[in-house]
């Protein structure tokens, strides 16, 4: 339901009395014969019960099964998203693919593996290959990648779940990407632990460390520049704190991190106390009982004296220790502290950094940051191309329309499946209005200077969102015939006449105001004027269209669009004309140059045959070995063909001659006598 995963049927046990109950429901909402099959077979629409917002826990006991609306499907038998769930989703992450409905991982042990899997999902078709162990379902290919264990951002549901659920998870991950070793310090003659996870996925790594950063275990996050790998290492004095919480889910590299363990914990006996927290002076504040301290230190072997001289008091520690405080105001705080599941750490330096990158606004160079300053706090995620509706961008919807206009009007839609993102919306239910009034008020606080052009941006996406949840418009259209017999001119022009039922008008009219027509009386009218102008064979495009263009072409990524655009302006390629983009003398020059020494490296085929032979590579259709080998030897042949003077000037003279770049105007010279 989260991921809103619904074309799924569920079939329920059978003389199930939770089915029993959905009967009527089920013939009174299914109009079809289809009902019919489903009150045979058992089987209910998921769809059809989130919609009906039947509580899903209440029925779970009585599913069997669980299987897509496909022909030759496998039926899943109902199962717990528990830890083994968990920590097969961080088995995917470091080490899977998923390939036409087939979650595939590929690491060894693979009998260790397939052992796992077997355990976890009991009534699947589990096989091996030579390299890799394969699961064919559906479900679970669809689960895998809408949670983005393979590409885009990891789905927030991970994060909002139970600890051990989010701790399984990660245990997965080091056991696929992860690693467990020791490192001998020649200097102190002892042994160091190191254990840290390796990805080129940089965003997910970010997530998890904040997250172990968020329950004591301190991290921190490299990228080696060589290679372009990112590393999150686990800080040594926190490796106790780690196995507590994360050593224990630990299947495949269980051995390995209790021996390292082992032989750390021997050269280094006292130096796993957790995290460090800075309230020194705060603990001073404390009383306790006459004797206590002395207690303290015989029974838990912890000087209390020492502390009222140091900068931080070990976090377990501090835990032990509060308990023997008189109550007070410090006490209550000091708990609380300790129990946090909170990090601190020192901050070693503050550096103010001018940002360089690009950004989505209304041009590809503006330098306003609207998307910054408004969208990035009061939106989803603004780079993205994808038109999926969230169940929670559907809430939103719903809170404002009902509030506003009525639930008549609330009409939810999903308008798309899957992707790493959802649509460009808002992330509360605030008008444009009311979020200026907010801002201004400093009810919200936004740190740049405010212009129309953000409140503008900001109030299309935020009432093309609310008009694309609202029920339709229903208008009396008029249609007229528009013919000029002098020169043979003929066009049908339709427009609005009234509307007849409201709906997402009542957001904005203006799409229904410029479509308004006139119902006339006189049908035939005079031609009062005429005017004649040339226009240029071929249009000249704004910066929108291009983008649109490379959309359809499917060139570039909606990350690189805003980029590639700039990159042709800088580089005087083209210049802005208005909105118009004006290819320049020296843009002409490197088109020509390009097309027709490096044609076939440079057209957009060859960029499409590429991407397929990427799929084929991803699919194991292809050896990518073979195919890297023959770009490289094809880009060192480019590379080491000289570009020949004569050919290079004979290029230029052609597109001087097609262009006329030489030809200057003549002007009359008139001599004053």
């Amino acid at each position: 339901k989260e991921l809103n995963i619904t074309d799924v049927l569920v079939q329920f046990k059978e003389n199930s009395e939770s089915f029993k109950e959905l009967i009527p429901i089920i013939k009174s909402h299914i109009k079809t014969s289809t009902k019919c099959k489903y009150i045979k077979k058992r089987v209910v629409p998921l769809s059809l019960l989130i919609k009906l917002n039947i509580d899903l826990k209440s029925i779970e006991k009585d599913v069997e099964y669980i299987y897509r609306q496909r022909a030759f499907t496998k039926k899943l038998s109902i199962f717990k998203l528990d830890e083994k769930f968990w920590y097969f989703v961080g088995l995917v992450l470091g080490d899977g693919s998923l390939v036409k409905s087939k979650v595939k991982i590929a690491q060894s042990p693979l009998k260790e593996i397939e052992e796992i899997l077997r355990k976890t999902f009991k009534d699947l078709h589990i096989f091996s290959t030579k390299n890799q162990v394969c699961i064919s379902n559906s479900i679970l290919y669809e689960i895998l990648k809408k949670l983005g264990t393979r590409e885009g951002e990891l789905h927030p549901l991970i994060f909002s779940l139970p600890k051990k659920y989010i701790n399984a998870l990660i245990a997965g991950y080091f056991d696929t990407d992860g690693c467990f070793s020791l490192m001998y310090d020649k200097n102190s003659g002892k042994y160091n632990f190191r254990a840290f996870l390796s990805s080129k996925r940089k965003n997910v790594l970010l997530k998890i460390s904040i997250y172990l950063n968020s329950i004591g275990i301190l991290n921190k996050l490299y990228e080696d520049k060589r290679t372009g790998v990112w590393y999150l290492v686990i800080s040594s004095k926190f490796i106790k704190k780690f196995k507590e919480e994360i050593a224990q889910f630990l299947k495949i590299r269980k051995k390995q991190f209790e021996k390292a363990y082992s032989t750390y914990r021997k050269h280094h006996p006292n130096s796993l106390e957790g995290d460090l927290l800075p309230f020194v002076d705060l603990f001073k504040q404390l009383e306790f009982p006459n004797g206590i301290k002395s207690k303290i230190l015989k029974e838990l072997n912890i000087d209390v004296w020492n502390w009222h001289d140091t900068k931080s008091i070990p976090r377990e520690k501090l835990r032990q220790v509060v308990e023997y405080a008189k109550d007070s105001t410090a006490k209550e705080m000091l708990i609380r502290i300790a129990n946090a599941p909170i990090a601190w750490v020192k901050v070693v330096d503050i550096v103010d950094e001018e940002f360089d990158g690009e950004l989505y606004d209304f041009t590809t160079t503006t330098s306003t940051f609207i998307a910054n300053g408004i969208v990035s706090h009061n939106c989803t995620y603004h780079r993205t191309d994808s038109v999926r509706v969230s169940p929670a961008g559907i809430q939103v919807a719903k809170d404002y329309i009902s509030q506003k206009f009525g639930e008549e009007y609330f009409k939810p839609r999903v308008w798309g499946e899957g992707g790493a993102h959802e649509c460009i919306r808002p992330t509360r239910p605030i008008d444009p209005e009311t979020l200026k009034n907010m801002i201004e008020s400093g009810e919200i606080e936004v740190f740049t200077r405010m212009t129309r052009n953000h409140y503008s941006l900001y109030s299309l996406i935020f009432k093309r969102f609310i008009q694309s949840q609202m029920t339709p418009v229903r208008v009396k259209k008029l249609t007229y015939t528009v013919e000029i017999p002098e020169v043979k001119y003929s066009e049908v022009i339709e427009g609005v006449l009234e509307v007849l039922r409201h709906g997402w008008d009542l957001v904005d009219s203006y799409r229904i105001e410029r479509e308004k027509i006139e119902d006339l009386d006189v049908l035939e009218l005079p031609i009062e004027k005429t005017t004649y102008w040339r226009t240029a064979k071929v249009r000249l495009y704004s910066q929108s269209d291009i983008i649109n263009l490379m959309r359809e072409r499917k060139i570039g990524r909606p990350s690189t669009y805003a980029t590639i655009v700039t990159k042709i302006i800088k580089r005087g390629y083209v210049i802005e004309s208005g909105r118009k983009l004006v290819p320049t003398r020296l843009g002409v020059y490197v088109y020509h140059f390009l097309e027709k020494r490096y044609g076939n490296f440079v057209s957009e085929e060859r960029t499409r045959i590429l991407e397929e032979k990427m799929d084929l590579i991803e699919e194991g259709r292809v050896d990518y070995e073979k195919e890297l080998l023959s770009l490289k030897e094809e880009t060192e042949r480019i590379i080491k063909q000289e570009d020949d003077e004569k050919e290079v000037q004979q290029i230029i003279e052609e597109v001087d001659k097609t262009y006329r770049f030489n030809v200057r105007k003549r002007r009359a010279r008139f001599k004053k006598e």
